[in-house]
């Protein structure tokens, strides 16, 4: 069972450990690349993706929208840990994210984008029932799912 926990001077030092699988590395910002963008925007929200023993296996981020895009959030980044693929905790993070966001109740559609080339991510979105929007115009498929 995953869980979402804010990074902490607890978590930190396994959470900036975590690495994308080498084909994937491409698509994705490192860890400290996502949080040092998180840290210029007060609307993202970084959380560590812990396992039942409360081990870092992944990283996500959620991008609040404000103003014309009030009820909007974005998963900003998602990464599993490349030694955690490949055993569900990819369709099972997404699944907690649709979850999450829905508990808190700020959330009326998440947005999401990933690079065409990824299809681990395209058929683990689609799964979770989001749908594709097209192309953005930075050449990443736009995916989006009401809640």
């Amino acid at each position: 069972m995953l869980a979402f926990v804010p990074i902490d001077g607890h978590n930190i030092a396994g959470v900036l450990a975590l690495e994308p699988a080498p084909e994937q590395a491409d698509f994705i910002d490192t860890v400290e690349e996502s949080l040092r963008k998180a840290a210029k925007r007060p609307s993202w929200k970084p959380y560590a993706i812990v396992n039942g023993a409360g081990k870092s296996i992944g990283f996500i981020v959620f991008g609040y929208g404000g103003g014309n895009e009030c009820g909007r959030t974005e998963i900003v980044t998602l990464l599993i840990d490349k030694f955690e693929q490949n055993n569900g905790c990819g369709k099972e993070a997404v699944r907690l994210a649709v979850e999450f966001l829905a508990r808190e109740g700020l959330t009326r559609s998440i947005h999401l984008d990933y690079d065409p080339g990824n299809e681990a991510a395209k058929h683990i979105y689609a799964q979770a029932g989001f749908l594709e929007r097209g192309l953005d115009d930075y050449g990443e498929m736009l995916m989006e799912k009401d809640i």
